[in-house]
């Protein structure tokens, strides 16, 4: 089977320099890996640390755990965002009152039924209203 010459063209020589080179370049990849596993081991276990823990820990325990490793990791704008946050359940705001306000739509009811919101909402109906103004209760004549 014939072969290619410009495949050979692109072989390296190998040299005992070039083997030592390359030798050299192993030993660092091999010391690089070895260090990205201990960190990794090592990251392991402090995680492992943390998940016991977690049954401890409250969203307000995760929010301080947090913002100490953003300020670890020196991300100091994340950080004062967790701060921010835990601030208000440290000290909350006196005036802040939680209010909800609910919109009904009356628009498809029945006079009946609106007269029964009506009355649950403590109000009277304007047609009770035009109705006293049509009729006023009689009042009595005692004289004193």
């Amino acid at each position: 089977m014939p072969y290619n010459q410009k495949s050979l063209a692109n072989l390296k020589l190998i040299t005992s320099e070039t083997a030592r080179e390359n030798q050299k370049k192993a030993i660092k990849s091999r010391e690089l890996n070895r260090e990205i596993r201990e960190q990794f081991k090592l990251q392991a276990k402090n995680m492992q640390m943390i998940i016991a823990e977690m049954p401890s820990l409250d969203a307000l325990g995760i929010l301080n755990f947090a913002m100490i490793k953003a300020l670890e990791e020196e991300d100091y704008i994340l950080a004062a965002s967790y701060a921010e946050k835990i601030a208000e359940y440290q000290k909350p705001k006196l005036q802040r009152i939680d209010q909800t306000n609910i919109n009904k739509n009356y628009a498809n009811l029945s006079d009946e039924e609106l007269e029964v919101e009506l009355a649950k909402q403590g109000m009277s109906s304007v047609a009770k209203v035009v109705d006293l103004l049509n009729n006023p209760p009689e009042e009595s004549s005692e004289e004193f």
